[in-house]
């Protein structure tokens, strides 16, 4: 499991299909599940508005979207951050 890397990201998750990317970061500290993201596909990085339920299997990301966007994404492992 990635660890804090200080600057609020952990893990960046790829579309196998296109260059959309998924970036997660820490969860908050009052609400363990919910996560910093950061989502970025052909028109750029959004960093506020959507909302979804994680599913991970080994390098698998599964996301249900349930705000901003409709149906599932999947996503590979990508990189991890660096926590040092």
């Amino acid at each position: 499991m990635p660890q804090p890397t200080g600057t609020g990201l952990q893990a960046v998750w790829k579309k196998e299909s296109d260059s959309t990317m998924l970036v997660l970061g820490d969860e908050y500290a009052d609400e363990p599940t919910r996560v910093n993201a950061v989502f970025t596909d052909s028109d750029g990085f959004e960093c506020k508005g959507r909302a979804g339920n994680l599913r991970q299997n080994g390098d698998t990301l599964t996301v249900t979207w349930k705000k901003g966007a409709t149906g599932t994404d999947t996503f590979e492992r990508f990189q991890d951050m660096d926590p040092g």
